[in-house]
């Protein structure tokens, strides 16, 4: 379906001059000790004016698959100040209404794209052929009706087609989780992506060639499925699960959610990781520490290696991570931060020295609102922690690093992209 779209107005390109970023490695204190805070900085230069993207908060960064070559950054964004009716056009939708944006400059400017006619988006994933394959997919409801739907751009949002749903009908409606991941290492017009099923008994799968959602895989008996499906490579992702007592305990624990952190419980519900093919899905560990989020390493194919973060009932800013698939954990600490602190996102980054290197960014109460953007460097069988202080912010989230390591990022403080180039040290509306 064509439409006539008018340009937002208040959006225009940010002239805002690149702050110069120091080496971070070069700001850091060596650390003998593993598991040692290698210094807490103060963040210089936040929140530059003119900002690219202006009364938006950030909800997602999605990266090209071939970003070293084209510096493509989709972003989904939440306007939860207008009260005019929720529409995918619409730049100030209906609160909780999301908006599109693309940049083709790493992020320098954003072009904002009209999505689907009458729906609010809530999630989008691209391709792994990308650019060559064009389509982007976002996840889409309509507010009046309560209905969900797959839907599919091929031309940069000008028009956008819906999924059949030839094989389970329409009235199974999975896509209201609005959460899903696109596989991996595909041709292109052959990808697959992964819908959580919002009731967590499993996942339905859109097939990019067909234009078809079909049932599968499904959870294992006595696990219930939650969040999102985190590819480790191109047949296997993984995805956070509980088993009913679990559930339950959760339900009394302490929980992180936007800028309110919440803790309630005196020690940490167990979690369960679950890994999946697109026809199957295996209990594969049980994670002691607990975690609601989890993220695995872009290197997995070599160091095996995910994390498991957001614990219900932890007291201090913790995350359990496995380096050999999920055998066995360890626990890291972000010390030095007060009680009461929970860790809000992370992300893996991709230029550890000899091992992985985890980004990650905690909030909490403690005299005002504090948060932390932390550099966690797993070097030598250890790791070091360097943090600096982002309480200007109120709290970093999501952050999301990009294939070149800079970290993307939404400030609370000031709605907006944030990115840094040098592990959360220095941030600017761009890198």
């Amino acid at each position: 379906m064509k439409r006539q779209v008018q340009a937002p107005t208040g959006h225009a390109p940010s002239t805002a001059s690149r702050r110069p970023c120091p080496n971070r490695r070069g700001l850091a204190l060596a650390a003998a000790a593993a598991g040692a805070v290698c210094g807490l900085m103060p963040v210089t230069g936040s929140l530059a004016s003119g900002p690219p993207i202006t009364g938006q908060v950030m909800a997602k960064y999605v990266f090209s698959p071939n970003y070293a070559t084209d510096t493509t950054i989709w972003a989904l964004t939440l306007d939860n100040v207008s009260t005019t009716p929720c529409d995918g056009n619409d730049v100030q939708p209906a609160p909780p209404c999301h908006n599109l944006y693309e940049s083709t400059d790493g992020g320098t400017t954003w072009s904002w794209v009209p999505g689907p006619s009458g729906q609010d988006m809530t999630d989008v994933v691209l391709p792994s052929a990308y650019p060559s394959d064009p389509n982007v997919f976002v996840d889409a409801f309509d507010p009046t009706t309560d209905t969900g739907d797959v839907y599919r751009s091929s031309d940069g949002g000008s028009t956008w087609h819906a999924a059949t749903w030839q094989s389970i009908g329409a009235g199974d409606d999975p896509t209201m989780s609005g959460v899903m991941s696109a596989q991996p290492g595909q041709p292109a017009g052959h990808d697959h992506i992964v819908l959580s099923r919002s009731q967590g008994t499993g996942f339905e799968t859109y097939d990019e060639a067909t234009g078809d959602i079909t049932l599968g895989p499904t959870m294992p008996p006595g696990f219930v499925a939650f969040g999102s499906p985190v590819w480790a490579d191109a047949n296997t992702f993984f995805v956070m699960a509980y088993t009913p007592q679990e559930y339950a305990e959760s339900l009394v624990g302490g929980v992180t959610s936007g800028s309110v952190v919440t803790v309630a419980s005196p020690s940490p519900t167990p979690s369960e990781v679950v890994k999946c093919t697109l026809t199957s899905c295996t209990h594969v560990a049980t994670v002691t520490q607990g975690g609601t989020g989890l993220a695995v390493s872009p290197d997995y194919g070599t160091d095996h290696t995910f994390a498991v973060w957001g614990s219900t009932g932890a007291t201090s800013p913790t995350f359990a991570i496995t380096q050999d698939g999920g055998s066995s954990f360890s626990t890291v600490s972000i010390s030095g931060e007060p009680s009461g602190t929970a860790i809000a996102a992370l992300t893996f980054m991709s230029d550890g020295n000899s091992g992985p290197r985890v980004a990650v960014s905690t909030a909490g109460f403690s005299n005002g609102f504090v948060s932390w953007v932390s550099d966690v460097d797993f070097s030598g069988g250890s790791y070091t922690v360097t943090s600096y202080d982002t309480s200007s912010f109120h709290t970093l989230q999501p952050l999301e690093a990009a294939p070149n390591d800079n970290l993307w990022a939404g400030a609370l403080s000031g709605p907006g992209p944030e990115c840094s180039s040098n592990g959360g040290s220095t941030w600017g509306v761009h890198c």
